[in-house]
């Protein structure tokens, strides 16, 4: 069954705007799908009476010393506490990005503004703008290679915090907004111990068990922790801007995804 509960715009980190990521999702005949911008409903405003459209967000939190993501589907979009949480999150992005780049030329001797990235069409502050700007100005060869020498969590986990609601947190502020919270690409985590913890000390309502990355053993592992204990199973293709990554490509069956669109209200036949 084609759904994509996982697609980002230029309000965010994407590259296509909202009314393209549009064409997309018609072209690929997707039955139900959400637009996650991070922190950010505003697409999802826009296209809320579409058929098939299912309210949406990736929500930044803080778990185990890191940034851990989780897609919230389904939440009431006027809900001013909620709207009010996004908007807390998104400060806090701001007020990171300028610490990363007083960082950067603190130790590293790297002449970046305070904000440098921030791009016109998104309403968020992010370290891929970050790393994108490292890459046009030539410090870096690719996006890819400024997370890996200065981005990544590993190089940055020394630093404060940012002010980023704990992952148990985040997922109260869902629920009381009518949502259901979904941890995005447990895969990206390389680490199984820590998507068990997650699960276990988070009341979360479940979890991506298709997304880009996820092998056939991060597959099975994650449909075992999903059918052991009780939660939803999601999928998504992280879409941010046309290549290998597709709308929709991302799929699971019916029965396995049927739980889901039950409780969003979605037509699965």
């Amino acid at each position: 069954m084609r759904v994509d509960f996982h697609i980002h715009t230029n309000l965010s980190d994407g590259a296509l705007d909202p009314e393209a990521v549009l064409e997309l999702i018609a072209e690929r005949k997707l039955k139900a799908w959400a637009i996650t911008d991070h922190d950010l409903t505003e697409a999802s405003q826009r296209y809320e009476d579409i058929p098939g459209a299912v309210s949406g967000c990736e929500v930044t939190t803080w778990a185990e010393g890191r940034e851990v993501h989780v897609v919230a589907l389904g939440t009431r979009l006027n809900d001013t506490p909620w709207q009010e949480v996004l908007c807390a999150i998104r400060h806090a992005r701001e007020e990171y990005l300028v610490r990363l780049c007083q960082w950067l030329r603190q130790q590293h001797g790297i002449d970046v503004p305070d904000g440098a990235g921030r791009k016109q069409s998104s309403r968020i502050s992010s370290r891929a703008h970050l790393a994108a700007y490292l890459h046009q100005h030539h410090v870096v060869r690719s996006v890819g290679e400024a997370f890996q020498r200065y981005l990544g969590d590993a190089h940055i986990r020394h630093l404060a915090p940012p002010n980023y609601p704990p992952l148990e947190q985040a997922v109260a502020h869902i629920q009381a907004a009518g949502g259901v919270a979904i941890l995005a690409h447990p895969a990206h985590y390389r680490d199984y111990g820590m998507v068990e913890r997650l699960l276990h000390s988070s009341p979360l309502d479940g979890l991506e068990v298709r997304h880009p990355g996820c092998d056939s053993q991060w597959r099975s592992f994650l449909e075992h922790q999903a059918q052991s204990r009780g939660l939803l199973m999601s999928c998504g293709s992280d879409f941010h801007y046309p290549g290998p990554r597709r709308i929709g490509e991302h799929r699971l069956d019916g029965v396995r995804l049927a739980p889901l669109l039950e409780r969003l209200n979605v037509s699965h036949r």
